[in-house]
């Protein structure tokens, strides 16, 4: 093979096998002419000694070393090799040696010492599956090399896909005495053990010295996912056997006929567990469908039984689905251990190769220190994007997960035997959704436009995100469900980078499908928006789902305005929980961002100070003056003055004496990352609550709602407008997403959308402590000369603060008159809501005495326990406060009337 030219070497394998098939059938029949296809010839064939000439053809082939290892291959010489595979695979000889080779199964002593790398090495197929090309990749690391590498990882792949295609030919598996000698089943018995080895990479962390190496894994997924090509593109997912998911590898009953590949025993479901007693109900279905047999074969009609029990998405055809449906899972196993395991891999590469970057662009002394670690670094990074985004191995994967997101979502909306299909769902592998999520992000993160997947298959997998969405109840895991707005983001946001489809109409295609869902669709993602879970990580664990949501919704109802009257449908009580959520995020994360803003003043305030500090004593210097204590005077004064703000207040002086410029340095520099993910995601968190307010302010008609968004409002225009602006002035603000306009426009925007409330503007004229007519005028004045918005609606608020002014002076005068009992007496307001505190007795307004139960759940005047639903009303007082105001407002108008005719 290394010294024949291809067409001499063929031929001469070709008459080889000839020749080895001519020798077996003397020994049963005295025909020369045996058809291998054919299973009557086939039947009393006998091949028995064919390993004498196959074996040593294959050790001749994949040669060992002197260590007893398979020789690798190197870039240039993978394709005579395969080629010779291929052909000794396409005859029915060939095909039983190479899976009855002593190297080919895995040793029963692997699954004792778990040394898999030992025999990664010296397999049969070793070569094949350990093609690294670092002889390529070490000379050069350029663009042309890379693409090279992945096409011939690439090649490697297809080949090995042809060859096992073959292993599973008919004409390969006709003719043997026991189904479990055929070269199939050795093939899929080899593949069951590899996956069942190394089923510890499910787990976070592993030994990697006793598992597979993860190049052997990917390839091994990616030939699997060419072989599921065939019924892909028949579309069979109707003979998919559900209760694959279902059963233990052990359970080989007479109704399944095949035993289970994969053990799904100790993996986590969507919605279920193994000991639920759902997978009863799937046993009752085995033994009423053994009953039906029974009744078959007495002639008895069983057809309405027949279509109670086989379900269309669950076959009861077993025979025929079993390739398919082994296949398939099989493939999703081995993706989920090699392909995603290390796409995980090479995100914390990518951080860890940033790392050092930095490093040495801040020190350039450490590149002697660092240079030969970055160099590996770059060398395995450029290996993972070789074996991971091979082209034709990324429209493999792409397809199969396609695939099983329109079988999924086959089994969510098939209306027929829905109950069944439910239980099948429930108990998919959590991994298969996390799975599908993670391989479409990374590639519309990671890989370019020529070598991305076709835009049509990513239709089905974001199809089923929404579909999920939809029933919350399906998916358990709240950060497996929080990672679906991201991906649904990912994919409608700009659409698969395709030359085939753009994202325009990637985006009609989708929200065309969902014009008839809006309302199961927003429903889901605020219920979702609502219950994403605090973990240790805020940011991850609850900012990033809800920021992804909030793109989302914006991006619906730009498209839609079904979307928004969907919205305004939805009950009373899921809008405020969502409203109410909304505002807490907006909060939060602006109080955040601003605290950040304020401590990058102070940093870049005392370095400037510092800097002029050093140019006049120099100057000093060099006059000989004595402006050098002047110069200390004012260099101490400026520290003192950036010390005596509010962020300096709450330290210990001694704390800033320890802290070195280097340390501050790194707190200033923490100060600007955190800044910018906190505007980012307030600055998206405002848009939304634009487009909420716009659409439904019936949502904030509640009188806490109502307070909350004007003390929200006037607190940050007071921030940008008062006193308080300067210490948010720092250089080049844009840097960290700050953009004092645009914030300012966000405000009045919802100011202008909450003012058709009468509530919203008596609640403005109420908020005595963030209110300031003189700031809010300034705010107008601010609008004009930078035109931020349409000069009309400047016009109206600035109309709708002279309403906020009268509703102030009326109250004012309203408080100064109105009865002891009319008042509250905690803040001595006028009480606009009645309740009595069940245990004091004593009545209070309800604004108030809620938000003292935000901080405690006790009766400010006695201690005692008190709850909101303790709260009793006193509808009698309540009218007489409206009649009192009513007669007060009534009072008022005749006066200012009567100023008018004067």
């Amino acid at each position: 093979s290394r010294t024949l030219p291809p067409g001499m070497f063929n031929l001469l394998l070709d008459r080889y096998i000839v020749v080895a098939e001519g020798e077996g059938s003397c020994k049963s029949s005295s025909s020369d002419n045996i058809n291998p296809s054919s299973s009557s010839s086939s039947s009393s064939y006998d091949d028995s000694g064919s390993e004498e000439f196959t074996h040593p053809l294959l050790d001749g082939i994949l040669s060992l070393d002197s260590k007893g290892e398979r020789s690798k291959w190197t870039s240039d010489g993978y394709s005579r090799p395969m080629r010779c595979l291929a052909l000794l695979s396409s005859h029915r000889l060939g095909a039983k040696g190479i899976t009855s080779h002593p190297s080919f199964a895995v040793p029963k002593e692997l699954e004792q010492h778990r040394d898999f790398r030992n025999y990664e090495r010296k397999m049969l197929l070793s070569p094949a599956f350990t093609f690294t090309q670092w002889d390529r990749l070490t000379q050069s690391q350029d663009r042309v090399t890379i693409e090279t590498a992945q096409a011939n990882f690439d090649a490697v792949q297809a080949g090995l896909c042809t060859i096992f295609g073959r292993l599973c030919s008919k004409s390969s598996n006709v003719g043997f005495s026991k189904t479990g000698a055929s070269p199939r089943n050795k093939l899929y018995r080899w593949i069951t053990s590899i996956l069942r080895l190394n089923k510890e990479r499910r787990k976070m962390s592993y030994n990697p010295t006793k598992a597979a190496s993860a190049h052997f894994l990917i390839t091994l997924g990616g030939v699997l996912a060419r072989m599921c090509r065939p019924f892909i593109k028949r579309r069979q997912h109707n003979v998919v056997d559900g209760r694959y998911l279902l059963s233990k590898r052990e359970d080989s009953s007479s109704e399944s006929k095949f035993k289970w590949r994969v053990e799904y025993d100790d993996v986590t479901r969507l919605a279920a567990s193994m000991n639920d007693k759902d997978v009863s109900s799937f046993a009752s279905i085995r033994a009423a469908a053994k009953d039906i047999r029974a009744r078959e074969q007495q002639g008895d009609d069983v057809k309405s039984s027949k279509a109670e029990i086989r379900p269309k998405a669950i076959s009861t055809r077993i025979v025929s689905s079993v390739a398919v449906t082994e296949t398939l899972f099989l493939t999703m196993e081995a993706l989920h251990l090699g392909w995603n395991r290390q796409a995980e891999g090479l995100a914390q590469l990518v951080r860890h190769l940033h790392q050092i970057r930095q490093e040495i662009a801040q020190n350039p002394s450490m590149e002697s220190l660092l240079g030969q670690r970055h160099r590996m670094l770059n060398l395995q990074y450029n290996h993972s994007r070789v074996v991971l985004y091979a082209q034709d191995e990324l429209q493999a994967i792409a397809e199969v997960y396609s695939f099983v997101s329109e079988w999924m979502l086959q089994l969510l909306e098939n209306q027929e035997d829905s109950s069944l299909n439910r239980r099948v769902l429930e108990h998919v592998p959590e991994y298969f959704l996390d799975d599908i999520i993670t391989f479409w992000t990374m590639l519309r993160s990671e890989v370019l436009a020529s070598s991305y997947p076709s835009a049509d298959l990513g239709m089905e997998p974001i199809k089923l995100a929404f579909s999920l969405m939809r029933r919350g109840s399906l998916v358990k895991n709240p950060h497996l469900k929080g990672k679906l707005p991201g991906f649904i983001l990912c994919m409608i946001e700009e659409g698969p980078p395709s030359r085939l489809t753009s994202r325009h109409s990637y985006q009609n295609s989708l929200l065309s499908w969902g014009s008839n869902r809006e309302s199961t669709i927003i429903g889901s993602l605020i219920d979702l928006y609502v219950d994403i879970e605090i973990g240790e990580n805020q940011y991850y664990a609850k900012f990033k789902p809800r920021y992804d949501i909030c793109r989302v919704l914006k991006i619906i109802w730009g498209e839609s305005e079904k979307a928004k009257n969907a919205f305004r449908q939805l009950p009373s009580e899921r809008t405020v929980k969502f409203v109410n959520m909304l505002l807490n995020d907006i909060i939060w994360l602006l109080d955040e961002a601003l605290k950040c803003l304020e401590e990058i003043h102070v940093y870049q305030e005392r370095v400037k100070a510092r800097e002029e500090g050093k140019t006049l004593g120099r100057a000093a210097a060099r006059t000989g003056g004595g402006e050098g204590d002047d110069v200390k005077s004012r260099s101490t004064s400026e520290e003192e003055k950036g010390q005596s703000s509010p962020l300096h207040q709450r330290r210990r002086p001694q704390q800033q004496e320890q802290q070195n410029p280097a340390e501050e340095k790194k707190q200033y520099e923490q100060a600007e990352r955190n800044c910018y993910s906190y505007m980012r995601l307030a600055n998206s968190t405002m848009d939304l609550m634009i487009d909420v307010t716009e659409a439904h302010v019936q949502a904030f008609e509640d009188d806490i709602m109502a307070k909350r968004m004007a003390t929200m409002v006037s607190f940050y225009l007071n921030k940008l407008n008062g006193r308080q602006v300067r210490q948010l002035i720092v250089a080049n603000p844009k840097k960290y997403g700050f953009r004092s306009k645009e914030f300012l426009r966000q405000l009045v925007h919802i100011f202008l959308n909450l003012s058709v409330s009468r509530k919203f503007l008596e609640a403005v004229a109420d908020d005595e402590r963030s209110y300031d007519a003189k700031v809010f005028q300034r705010a107008i004045k601010a609008l004009r000369n930078r035109k931020l918005l349409p000069a009309a609606k400047i016009d109206s608020f600035e109309s709708l603060l002279t309403q906020v002014d009268a509703i102030q002076k009326q109250r004012q005068e309203a408080e100064e008159n109105a009865p002891d009992k009319f008042l509250d007496p905690l803040m001595s307001t006028l009480i606009r809501n009645p309740v009595r505190l069940p245990t004091s007795k004593v009545i209070m307004d309800r604004f108030v005495i809620m938000q003292h139960l935000l901080n405690s759940e006790t009766d400010p005047f006695n201690r005692a326990r008190l709850t909101p639903d303790m709260l009793e009303d006193v509808p009698e007082l309540k009218r007489e406060i409206d009649e009192y105001i009513a007669r007060r407002e009534e009072k008022a108008k005749e006066a200012a009337s009567a100023k008018g005719e004067k």
